[in-house]
């Protein structure tokens, strides 16, 4: 109902649906770069774990330390992400609070430049830290222990028909 613009009320969202829907559209949602993924929701907050290939990711790399950097992260590789996140009056922000590599901290450039770049790959873009239009017309998603509950917008009224001006 959400992604057809059918919803009227909230919609919750398990954690467990989540993660089966993640990993039957993985392909579609992360492309190859993407081996396995699994989502823990807590309060605001998204925790992500899962196996990645950088060596296979869609990146533009302009600089020597880039291209260094994918070729040694090629092959798969352990990843753990905290994501912050909010939602209001239809749009939504995330941070990229902690990512971790084969359980090495990666530093907070490294962590901007690839949350830039994953987040350029969407249309429309969704940078962190800058705000971005909810999917689906939403006005705003909740995130709790286990679930997250989707609120599509008010549907606008049609405005009321006046009754024609009487002919003279």
């Amino acid at each position: 109902h959400l992604k057809s613009g059918q919803a009227r009320q909230p919609v919750t969202v398990t954690e467990d649906e989540l993660n089966a829907y993640m990993e039957v559209h993985r392909e579609r949602l992360f492309e190859s770069a993407l081996k396995s993924v699994q989502v823990d929701l807590r309060p605001d907050t998204f925790k992500i774990r899962g196996v990645v290939n950088l060596g296979e990711a869609k990146i533009k790399l302009e600089s020597l330390i880039q291209k260094a950097f994918r070729w040694i992260m090629s092959g798969n590789h352990r990843f753990e992400a905290d994501v912050h996140f909010k939602s209001s009056a239809g749009e939504g922000t995330y941070t990229v609070r902690s990512l971790s590599i084969d359980g090495i901290a990666l530093p907070a450039f490294m962590i901007e430049f690839l949350a830039s770049a994953a987040g350029q790959r969407q249309k429309p873009p969704m940078l962190p830290g800058k705000p971005f239009p909810m999917p689906y017309g939403l006005e705003r998603a909740t995130v709790r222990d286990r679930k997250a509950t989707c609120y599509p917008a008010k549907q606008p009224t049609a405005p009321l028909q006046s009754a024609p001006a009487p002919a003279h």
